[in-house]
């Protein structure tokens, strides 16, 4: 059986497969952590990388997105959005990042509403997530629009109570 430091080496090759240059996240990561507590140009970074043609690139700067927005006060409505924007990305990683990280965002989500609602409703599948072990739980798609209050959220959590086993985190 492989070691638990094989199984991270192997899931590290496969989220770098693909990647032109697999060392650029590494290197942002370190200039994010070098600006610190300058938030201002961190956000402006962000901002810029989430623009990228690269999907890889925009993939590193939603999460590094969510770090800095949990980190730090600051002004984020333009970083919000274009965050918000990578839902309809076809790239499935790009966009469920981008779920996460608007999840955990409570009301600084409310410019994605709109964003999160169309996803909502182009991914009935993605509604409940189903894990190996464990309760099902809901996708983060749903529980974003539901941290915001929005009515959108409902017929995917009334599905979610009807299912044999409930998930977890309704409620």
């Amino acid at each position: 059986a492989p070691t638990l430091v094989g199984q991270l080496r192997a899931l590290s090759a496969q989220e770098n497969a693909g990647r032109g240059a697999p060392w650029a996240a590494d290197l942002l990561r370190t200039l994010h952590v070098g600006l610190d507590d300058r938030v201002g140009d961190r956000t402006a970074l962000l901002v810029d990388q989430l623009r990228s043609p690269d999907r890889w690139q925009r993939i590193d700067a939603v999460r590094m997105s969510g770090g800095l927005i949990r980190a730090w006060r600051g002004s984020y409505e333009e970083l919000v959005g274009l965050v918000g924007d990578q839902l309809s990305d076809p790239e499935p990683r790009l966009a469920e990042a981008a779920s996460h990280v608007l999840e955990e965002l409570f009301s600084l989500a409310a410019p994605t509403a709109d964003a999160l609602a169309a996803r909502l409703a182009a991914d009935p599948a993605g509604w409940v997530k189903e894990w190996a072990s464990g309760p099902p739980g809901l996708g983060s798609t749903v529980k974003a629009l539901a941290r915001l209050g929005d009515a959108r959220a409902v017929p995917a959590l009334a599905a979610a109570l009807e299912l044999p086993e409930v998930p977890h985190d309704v409620g």
